[in-house]
């Protein structure tokens, strides 16, 4: 409705805009900021549900600010990508700016990148270049206990027990090759049907990792499903009640990210931890 005659509204071209309450795509967002030149405050916004990597990354990276002629987001607003093209470290530019579930099935355009976690939700969808032989994924600046950042595979051969006992001191990232077969070798009763159901991860792990019993403890778990051998899943467990054994209602584990590769396990040569 914006005009200077009939049935128009003509705003100034410095006005400041506040956005109360909803939902809105990244077009939607663009819009109403390139006709002004004022601040643009969309905080109350938590969901961002469409949109393409050019319009996202241009609200919540490029003209993200509080004052002037920015817009300032939800530091914990939602994110769907659904068109254009990206490189992953696009995809780590706009993570970086809100903790929120960023989900995206635009493939990126290069390899040899690192998929930067920042301690957010993140789900890389289907058709995402990351590629086992030269990609990573970054656990540096990830919430830990101490020490240093250790990593370690876990080969779930069906031989005998798979698994570890977690370090009392320092966090680990533990990457599983495979949940197609129980931890213990005791048959598939306890592969995981659900990867977003934290009661089914439990139950898979609790098979063969062993809690230190420290409260406050941080640990990771990178699972590769089996089923397909083309998606894994990051958690991140915090021990909650200083258990011995991971809980099996999922307590303390959170799913925090996701990424479709080329077939074969996440394994430790894919991840940065320093």
């Amino acid at each position: 409705a914006d005009g200077t005659s009939g049935d128009k509204i003509n705003t100034a071209a410095t006005v400041a805009v506040t956005l109360s309450v909803g939902t809105a795509t990244a077009a939607e967002l663009k819009a109403i900021e390139d006709t002004t030149t004022g601040y643009m405050d969309a905080t109350a916004i938590t969901s961002i549900t469409a949109g393409s990597v050019a319009d996202v990354t241009e609200m919540l990276v490029t003209a993200d600010g509080t004052s002037g002629d920015k817009i300032n987001t939800a530091a914990t607003v939602a994110v769907t990508i659904d068109s254009g093209v990206a490189l992953i470290t696009e995809y780590n530019n706009i993570d970086s700016t809100t903790t929120g579930v960023i989900t995206t099935a635009v493939a990126a355009t290069s390899s040899t990148d690192t998929f930067v976690l920042n301690n957010n939700i993140l789900a890389i969808g289907s058709g995402t270049a990351f590629l086992n032989s030269t990609d990573q994924i970054s656990f540096v600046g990830m919430t830990g206990n101490g020490g240093t950042l250790a990593e370690v595979d876990i080969t779930n051969d069906s031989t005998g027990t798979d698994g570890a006992t977690l370090d009392s001191a320092n966090s680990t990232v533990y990457c599983i090759d495979t949940d197609a077969t129980d931890l213990n070798a005791g048959g598939t009763s306890h592969t995981i049907a659900d990867f977003t159901s934290m009661a089914n991860v439990a139950a898979f792990l609790t098979e063969g990792f062993v809690t230190a019993g420290v409260t406050g403890k941080v640990d990771y778990f990178v699972i590769t499903d089996g089923s397909a051998n083309t998606a894994s899943y990051i958690y991140k467990f915090v021990d909650t009640a200083g258990d011995t054994t991971l809980n099996a209602d999922g307590t303390g584990l959170t799913l925090i990210g996701s990424v479709t590769h080329d077939a074969g396990a996440i394994t430790t040569g894919n991840i940065t931890i320093a």
